[in-house]
């Protein structure tokens, strides 16, 4: 699909605010509300915009804790890891990578205890040749 330059501008507002409305968005690219609505929907339609997410500070919570989870992983058990994980309710994200490891992890778990239990299951997992963890102590912005 093409992404033309009003499409991208559309993207751009959305991804800083996407709670902006409809209005807003037309008076800032300079196209009728109806066009933006379209394009919305074509992009939506076309899975560019995936989705709208809220996004909820954790660090909100002094009691939980964020882990960033690298994992090297045998080629053959790839997808089938990946959708192991993605039924694990802590793993709340998980990036394919280059470098050192195959897989990101983010894990969010109430406690350390939590973490190591989370952790010790990870590398048992078919798959997983190694782990390597880093506890987030903090996070500055997130777009």
């Amino acid at each position: 699909m093409n992404v033309d330059k009003k499409d991208k501008e559309i993207l751009e507002l959305l991804i800083k605010n996407a709670r902006i409305s409809v209005a807003e968005i037309s008076r800032q690219v300079h196209l009728a509300r109806t066009t933006v609505q379209e394009r919305i929907a074509r992009l939506e339609s076309k899975n560019i915009i995936k989705g709208y997410t809220t996004i909820v500070s954790h660090f909100d919570e002094p009691s939980y804790l964020t882990a960033m989870v690298g994992l090297s992983v045998e080629t053959k058990a790839f997808d089938q890891l990946v959708a192991t994980l993605q039924a694990i309710p802590e793993v709340t994200r998980c990036l394919a990578t280059s470098g050192g490891y195959d897989l990101c992890l983010e894990v969010y778990v109430s406690n350390i205890n939590k973490l190591e239990e989370v952790l010790a299951m990870l590398g048992t997992l078919k798959g997983v040749n190694k782990t390597d963890s880093n506890i987030v102590l903090n996070s500055y912005f997130q777009r």
